[in-house]
């Protein structure tokens, strides 16, 4: 794993999904945000 970046490298910390009402802006996150709808179910 040598061609990894240095911050990439293990052991990386794990990142769960989480349900929310909202969507936050466009711009509130460093990166930018990427979603999609979740297909395999909805929780009631």
């Amino acid at each position: 794993m040598r061609s990894l970046p240095e911050g990439l490298r293990g052991p990386v910390d794990l990142a769960l999904a989480r349900a929310v009402e909202q969507l936050p802006a466009p711009g509130a996150l460093p990166g930018g945000l990427v979603a999609e709808p979740k297909w395999d179910g909805y929780l009631h």
